[in-house]
């Protein structure tokens, strides 16, 4: 498809499984250690958490971006499939990178709050990690 994309767009993939996986198990970590009380591994696993997730949106978005500009390499359905993906999650990234903000730079309580909202935004990134697994990355494996 194009120079940064000399990679296998599998092992690209593969790659992105593995961190939905992480950040996964990250997130529980997180849960967990929150309801028996251990805030000081809630905020190491917070951190872990965000160092991966930026990791892995950054990964995406350059990628996804190649990806496009050389559009013209794809069949109809990945090229919409991977126009939507960027369009749609941009709301979402921001507000899990704007809690996290919050959390880990601002030296906010982790309080019911973070408690919370951090418990929504996991359920919604699992939602999203199933979304993107079974239709966007299935297509692009598929090139």
């Amino acid at each position: 498809m194009s120079e940064i994309l000399n990679r296998d767009i599998n092992e690209i993939v593969e790659l992105w499984e593995i961190e939905h996986e992480q950040l996964q198990i990250l997130g529980r970590q997180i849960i967990r250690k929150y309801t028996e009380g251990d805030i000081e591994a809630v905020r190491r696993t917070l951190e872990a958490f965000e160092l991966l997730i930026k990791k892995h949106f950054k990964s995406e978005y350059l990628t996804l971006m190649e990806i496009s500009r050389h559009s013209d390499a794809l069949d109809e359905m990945t090229r919409e499939a991977v126009a939507t993906f960027r369009e749609s999650f941009q709301g979402m990234q921001r507000e899990i990178l704007k809690t996290l903000l919050h959390y880990n730079h601002r030296g906010q309580d982790l309080d019911e709050a973070f408690f919370q909202t951090f418990s929504t935004i996991l359920q919604q990134l699992e939602e999203r990690v199933r979304f993107e697994e079974s239709n966007l990355y299935r297509l692009l494996r598929q090139q």
